[in-house]
């Protein structure tokens, strides 16, 4: 392998939320990298069990050491030399060439279950293997060091390792030898990067002695579970990832690649950090979901987020039903819920959540201390309550206080999709939305446009060009109808094959790298990045307005070729991928353009 390549990454995820993720050298460049990583129900918070499976091979009286690691100044051992090839998706597959012996490693994860299986398949026989299980017993985000941790180990028919109430339990062939250590130093070179936990100890209980096998299966999991069959379990993971839609061959990868996003009756909006936020789940339900077919978990997600509702308010995220900052993740959730009833014509569901959609009419219209109504606009106070949210302590990167462009247009499609449902369900509508609706229709214009620019925020007016306002074209029912007269400044200022800028690259604002510190990275998070979501809405608008869906797809290519759709990429040279490494409403946005958008439109 070359030396460029060994820190590329690989992660395979389950319906709970928990996954196995490093790169294809093993050496963990992240503290949330990991054999296995647990996650803990039902808010989705993840526990690095085992960090790592260091392997000491001896053969033809030479040892041979597989792992790849980061010490200060150093890397060692240096086992990715001996790896001659790899695959990454859809299930990890590395082969390893020892003079005359090879070896293959495969990992897999339980669709659900939280269990992880290693199989080895050895050429040879005549070998040795001394298999460390390294042991870390924490949150993805931090490290330990040696005096944090007191282990516990119970050596039965599993081996059983407990911390902080946490147990794993590891099942291999051969004999445990117990060898209390602790390995120190392991360095995460892109924590280094963004100024967070770099650094941390690990703990080895002792190793497993296996010889003389062809092939065998390590499991582990947070319980005890009989010993489960490899190709059985592999059938059932592919079944997890499987895409029932034709599409061309270069978008499958993405496709399949998308399921890694999803958990039992919810989404996780990103690997590795981000848990599931109602606005990520309401605007990546239709590409994720209702698109493949999978209208059950689409029903019971968005019933999961009506009962946290809160006087009218869907709160931001699934692990706490009391935060309600955010100005947009109720509308967000109306928005779904049309597109679920669009493609199932689910009269019964519509029926049972519409009194639900009148309470957020409500709750808009009343207020709140986060936002209110000034006349028929929805005006937020505070700050951040936008998807551009970037705080970092008293620092607020994109504050967007006044009427956001893209929170009004998300109003006035929700003012219209009620108005809608009650036409489908025969109910009679509060008059008063009526008239609201009528006049956002009446004074949009003249609220937020000034000298041929839509404006990002009206009162106080900021005319900084931001991908924001495309939604008003784009939102089904959109509040303004002629993006082809608007399209030529997205295309000059934001537009990438990767995505929108999320600000002109012309702006005195606009920070071109997403890198560097907490702080840095904040402060181009919403000045510049391109975010792959929203090449979605700018499709849906430019398809609408009568540009050519084949070329604009073709645009797009490099995104829709990629296997993992990353969160974000820089504002300049966008091409290496940044932030989380799969992002739910990145892949879910491409998918929804495609198959609604592009497919339909293509001209032969």
């Amino acid at each position: 392998m070359r030396m460029n390549e060994i820190n590329k990454e690989w992660i395979i995820t389950n319906n709970n939320g928990s996954y196995s993720a490093s790169t294809v050298s093993f050496a963990n460049t992240r503290t949330y990298h990991g054999i296995f990583v647990k996650s803990f129900l039902p808010y989705y918070r993840r526990f690095v069990c085992l960090s790592k499976l260091f392997e000491e091979i001896i053969y033809n009286g030479n040892i041979y050491l597989l792992d790849t690691n980061y010490y200060p100044g150093t890397i060692y051992p240096k086992g990715y030399e001996l790896i001659e090839s790899y695959e990454i998706f859809p299930i990890p597959e590395f082969e390893y060439v020892l003079a005359d012996l090879r070896i293959k490693k495969r990992i897999l994860i339980h669709p659900d279950l939280d269990c992880v299986l290693v199989r080895y398949i050895f050429s040879k026989d005549n070998y040795q293997l001394k298999l460390y299980p390294l042991l870390s017993f924490r949150t993805h985000h931090n490290v330990i060091r040696k005096s944090m941790r007191d282990f516990k180990i119970i050596i039965e028919k599993l081996v059983e390792f407990e911390e902080q109430d946490v147990k794993l339990y590891i099942n291999s062939p051969g004999q445990f030898i117990e060898k209390q250590d602790w390995y120190y130093n392991f360095q995460y070179p892109v924590e280094i990067e963004r100024g967070t936990n770099s650094e941390e100890d690990l703990f080895s209980p002792g190793y497993f002695a296996v010889s003389n096998q062809r092939e065998f299966i390590v499991q582990i999991s947070s319980e005890p579970l009989d010993v489960i069959n490899y190709d059985e379990l592999e059938k059932k993971y592919l079944n997890r990832l499987k895409f029932n839609l034709q599409a061309p061959d270069f978008m499958k990868n993405m496709l399949m690649a998308s399921n890694l996003l999803l958990v039992k009756d919810n989404i996780l909006a990103g690997y590795y950090w981000f848990e599931a936020w109602s606005r990520d789940a309401f605007i990546s339900l239709p590409g994720l979901l209702l698109v493949n077919k999978k209208f059950t978990h689409a029903k019971n997600l968005l019933m999961n987020y009506v009962r946290m509702m809160n006087n009218g308010i869907i709160p931001k995220k699934f692990s706490n039903d009391e935060d309600n900052v955010s100005a947009d993740s109720s509308l967000w959730f109306i928005y779904a819920l049309y597109k679920y009833y669009e493609y199932t014509k689910d009269k019964n569901f519509l029926n049972s959540i519409y009194k639900y959609c009148l309470k957020i009419i409500d709750a808009y219209i009343k207020g709140n201390e986060f936002f209110d109504l000034d006349g028929v606009f929805v005006r937020t106070k505070k700050a951040p309550l936008t998807w551009m949210d970037a705080k970092l302590g008293d620092n607020v990167f994109t504050p967007r206080i006044g009427k956001p462009v893209e929170i009004n247009a998300l109003w006035y499609n929700a003012l219209s999709s009620v108005d809608y449902f009650s036409h489908e369900l025969r109910k009679r509508l509060n008059p008063k939305y009526i008239k609201i609706k009528e006049e956002i229709e009446d004074y949009f214009s003249s609220i937020f446009m000034n000298d041929n620019i839509i404006l990002d925020v009206a009162d106080p007016d900021d005319p900084s060009i931001r991908p924001n306002f495309i939604l008003c074209f784009s939102l089904p029912f959109p509040v303004l109808s002629n993006f082809k007269d608007f399209k030529n400044i997205v295309d000059e200022h934001l537009l990438t094959p990767y995505g929108l800028r999320s600000l002109s690259y012309k702006d005195p604002n606009f920070k071109p790298k997403y890198l560097g510190n907490w702080f840095s990275r904040d402060s181009a998070y919403h000045n510049g990045s391109v975010w792959p979501w929203l090449a979605g809405f700018y499709i849906t608008a430019s398809v609408k307005s009568g540009s050519d869906a084949k070329e604009i797809f073709n645009y797009f290519k490099p995104l829709y070729s990629m296997t993992y759709l990353p969160e974000i990429f820089d504002g300049l040279e966008p091409s290496t991928p940044k932030g989380c490494i799969i992002q739910a409403w990145s892949y879910a946005e491409l998918i929804r353009a495609y198959y609604e958008d592009v497919l339909p439109n293509l001209k032969e």
